[in-house]
């Protein structure tokens, strides 16, 4: 079972953006975390995270820089970031909209 935490009326969209906001001029870092610092994408949404619930449900495993994990894995089929997300999200319909297709992930 996951631990994330339910949807609070004291956490507002408007925060979770300034969050991300404070993350602008953060340095590309493969695998990192850290605002200022260093992140890449998922080390953005990992940071956003800490930053409004505190810490996060677990940790990510190691991934390659192009996220190309079932090649990485040798055939394994496992895609391990996938997995994770699988874990801690609620899958949603696509809706085949070019207005909406690049807000369609909703992380928090």
């Amino acid at each position: 079972m996951s631990n994330i935490p339910t949807f609070s009326s004291t956490i507002s969209r408007i925060q979770i953006i300034d969050a991300a906001r404070s993350w602008i001029g953060t340095p590309y870092v493969h695998q990192a975390s850290a605002k200022g610092a260093g992140s890449d994408c998922l080390g953005l949404i990992r940071g956003v995270w800490r930053e409004i619930y505190g810490a996060e449900p677990e940790a990510p495993p190691a991934y390659t820089p192009d996220w190309n994990e079932r090649q990485w894995k040798a055939g394994s089929g496992d895609e391990a970031l996938l997995s994770a997300a699988a874990r801690h999200m609620t899958r949603r319909p696509r809706i085949d909209d070019k207005k909406t297709r690049c807000s369609s992930l909703a992380m928090f």
